[in-house]
């Protein structure tokens, strides 16, 4: 996830920085890992669920 976002020159790299990072993408996975999820599901299901006929 982390290579999929572009540096943007704000904050200058350091150890501190990348510790902080590891701690919030850790967070985000308990967050999502206890059922809330991003709502991608339900999305895809709705846009998905248009499109078939009987």
């Amino acid at each position: 996830m982390r290579k999929t976002v572009p540096e943007s020159g704000l904050l200058e790299k350091s150890e501190g920085r990348d510790i902080f990072e590891d701690m919030l993408y850790e967070e985000y996975a308990k967050d999502m890992s206890k059922g809330k999820g991003t709502g991608l599901s339900e999305m895809l299901y709705r846009q998905l669920s248009k499109n078939i006929t009987d």
